[in-house]
C-alpha cells in the first residue's frame, strides 16, 4: 500500500521507502529505489529500477489526474 492509499502488486524485492514511478510510454509503473551517488555526480539523484508493478488507479496515466499525487510529481531522467 502506498502512502497515498494506492494498492497493487509488485516484485518480491519491493520494500518500504521505494517509489512508484509512472513513466510515459511504459505499460506498467516502475518501482524505483534511491541509490547512493558518486562524488562525480553532485546534484543528481540516482535510482535503481526494482521492477514493474500493477497499482490500481495508477495504470495508463490515471495517477496524473489525482490532485494528491500531482503535487508530488517530479521529472526523472533515465540515462
Amino acid at each position: 500500500m502506498t502512502s497515498n492509499g494506492y494498492m497493487g502488486l509488485g516484485p518480491p524485492e519491493v520494500r518500504e521507502g521505494d517509489t512508484i514511478c509512472s513513466v510515459p510510454g511504459c505499460t506498467y509503473p516502475l518501482v524505483i529505489r534511491p541509490k547512493s551517488n558518486n562524488d562525480s555526480d553532485e546534484g543528481k539523484e540516482h535510482f535503481e529500477i526494482i521492477g514493474a508493478c500493477y497499482v490500481y488507479g495508477m495504470m495508463n496515466g490515471e495517477v496524473a489526474k489525482d490532485p494528491n499525487v500531482r503535487d508530488k510529481m517530479c521529472r526523472v531522467v533515465f540515462e
